[in-house]
């Protein structure tokens, strides 16, 4: 009679592991997830000393988290390496030098006014909330700031396009390196693009970055109804319906639709 009741615990802790196996990929897989499918994984999850199953699986998963790298943040300094636009024409006019970075002429509250009063009104495809600062933009979107403080540069085109190496740098090892998606990556894509009439088309990377606003817009699933993905119906019944399209998400597809439309 014990040894059915041991075996039976086994067993059940077994489901238990994957029943949170399969809760774990769909919330890596899905944005989405309704909040009663959230809840239930962790009401499921047993403590470590009624199950020693568990209890092993949650300490090997606690010493996986202490390895995992921290999370990347944006960083506009170093040298601008020869490699840079190497394979480009040598009659490309707006290639940056190597190791040449000048800063910005202007500090960061002047060119987020500059890109609100100026340039926004005439590319609203990535708006702003009224009245935001500068450090309250950088503790929130850093990534979106050093766009910002590119395409407001304009009046000191070295230093411009000595940024852009730095955002064209972050851009590729968060979207083919580290497989990010957001809504950030993709507003700071289509800020690069709105601004491309300083740069020459030589060596340009529109197409290039066209593709990646498009393939953000697909993963994003912006180009489509919101709805839950078809796994988590069949999993779970009476669910919360998605969230709505926020106005920066409507702003980003047109402005991809505009940008591909040209």
């Amino acid at each position: 009679m014990r040894y059915r009741l041991y075996l039976l615990r086994i067993k059940t802790a077994q489901l238990e592991e994957r029943l949170n196996s399969l809760v774990d990929f769909i919330k890596a897989t899905n944005s989405d997830v309704p909040i009663s499918l959230r809840h239930s994984s962790e009401v499921s999850q047993a403590p470590e000393e009624a199950t020693p199953l568990r209890g092993r699986e949650r300490a090997r998963s606690d010493s996986q988290s202490q390895t995992r790298t921290p999370s990347f943040s944006y960083e506009s300094t170093g040298a601008i390496p020869s490699v840079y636009n190497e394979h480009a024409p040598r009659i490309c006019v707006c290639r940056a030098q190597a190791g040449e970075v000048p800063d910005p002429l202007e500090p960061d509250e002047v060119l987020l006014s500059m890109f609100v009063n100026k340039l926004m009104p005439n590319y609203p495809f990535v708006a702003l909330p009224p009245g935001i600062t500068a450090s309250e933009l950088a503790s929130k979107r850093p990534f979106l700031l050093a766009a910002i403080r590119m395409v407001a540069s304009y009046r000191n085109l070295r230093s411009m396009r000595s940024q852009n190496y730095f955002v064209m740098r972050h851009l590729s090892e968060q979207m083919l390196m580290r497989s990010e998606r957001s809504l950030e990556l993709l507003q700071v894509i289509l800020l690069v693009l709105g601004s491309y009439q300083y740069h020459c088309m030589v060596h340009a990377q529109m197409n290039n970055l066209i593709a990646l606003a498009q393939s953000l817009v697909a993963d994003l699933g912006l180009n489509k109804p919101p709805d839950l993905q078809e796994r988590t119906k069949l999993l779970w019944s009476n669910l919360e319906g998605p969230r709505a399209r926020t106005n920066d998400e409507r702003r980003a597809l047109c402005g991809v639709w505009y940008m591909t439309s040209m």
